[in-house]
């Protein structure tokens, strides 16, 4: 009984360091909020993927980064023989610090985050009868600093290291000019222009994700 005790306290640090990181590739959903919220009605859709390190003796510490890219708004304009499709995207990375307890079952974490997103605006102009653009440019783009903090549940799924997390983020962002698809007119048949908006950039994100861990 003895000797299996002392297996036992000896085999669980090691089957705790063997998992040292994780991998995670997510869905996510966003809603602006505050000012930007008051100056666009469009959702944020998108995905991305993260890698997290482990750099503490109990895996309970995890630093590492999550990059997204989202849709957050989307317009049409024809005039029956050209039309414009202008996208309005939103390119995030986020270095983040993770707490999650060391555990096989379903456990929460919570993570600390700071970063930017670029946001930019890309139009292209068609012919209805072409299936590709005869032109594409981009209209706007900005910077801004994000930061914020989320929360999130880690939930194991069958034998091995992998796991379904979901996650939500509150991000707070800095200013930054862009257009919404309510801004954007035609201007004859080949021109558009759109009046750019200024404000925050505050955001709250929902997450579903896989997570595989070494």
């Amino acid at each position: 009984m003895k000797k299996t005790l002392i297996i036992l306290l000896f085999s669980l640090p090691l089957q705790v360091a063997a998992q040292k990181g994780m991998v995670n590739l997510f869905t996510e959903f966003g809603r602006p909020t505050g000012e930007f919220r008051q100056n666009t009605d469009a959702f944020a859709l998108g995905m991305g993927m993260g890698a997290y390190f482990s750099f503490d003796a109990q895996n309970l510490f995890y630093l590492g980064a999550d990059l997204s890219y989202d849709i957050y708004g989307k317009s049409f304009d024809s005039d029956g023989y050209y039309e414009i499709i202008t996208n309005n995207n939103m390119l995030q990375f986020h270095g983040l610090l993770r707490i999650k307890p060391p555990s096989d079952g379903i456990v929460p974490f919570f993570e600390g985050l700071y970063g930017f997103k670029f946001l930019y605006t890309i139009s292209k102009l068609k012919e209805n009868i072409l299936l590709d653009p005869i032109a594409i440019q981009t209209d706007f783009h900005d910077f801004a600093l994000s930061y914020g903090g989320a929360a999130g549940i880690h939930i194991p799924i069958g034998q091995g290291n992998t796991a379904l997390e979901f996650r939500i983020q509150y991000l707070i962002g800095g200013k930054a000019e862009y257009v919404d698809g309510k801004t954007i007119r035609e201007v004859g048949i080949e021109n558009a222009i759109a009046n750019p908006l200024t404000s925050e950039t505050d955001m709250v994100i929902f997450k579903l994700g896989i997570t595989f861990g070494w």
